[in-house]
């Protein structure tokens, strides 16, 4: 994205991206994710920025940053989560107290409270 950010390790991919971890000029750690062109329309490209500015400063929500594009993919960077995977994370729940699945769920519900109240529906 312009030399802006340098893409480093992968963190998850799914069927329409991937994303890596990234570093800005100065060294500030990021996610970048990378969104082909051959399988994501602008609209919805535009309408994903636009509801992640929605959240700026929203509870267990992370930040969008900036967002480009070159000739093949749609970029957008976020706030690196440096927690991992919440599935990896929560997988082996028998290995959790229940206070300690019961903040997780709750950090999700609040999240999911806000976005709702703001006429957000998540998928």
């Amino acid at each position: 994205m312009n030399g802006k950010y340098i893409i480093h390790d992968t963190i998850g991919s799914g069927g329409y991206s991937t994303v890596y971890k990234c570093t800005d000029v100065i060294g500030v750690r990021y996610a970048i994710k990378q969104l082909p062109k051959s399988k994501n329309k602008r609209a919805r490209i535009q309408q994903e920025i636009h509801i992640m500015k929605m959240l700026k400063n929203s509870p267990k929500v992370v930040t969008f940053r900036d967002a480009g594009e070159d000739d093949e993919n749609f970029y957008i960077v976020q706030d690196l989560c440096r927690g991992g995977d919440v599935k990896d994370y929560i997988g082996n729940y028998e290995n959790y107290a229940e206070n300690t699945v019961a903040s997780v769920v709750r950090g999700v519900l609040r999240g999911l409270v806000h976005m709702h109240g703001l006429g957000i529906i998540h998928r």
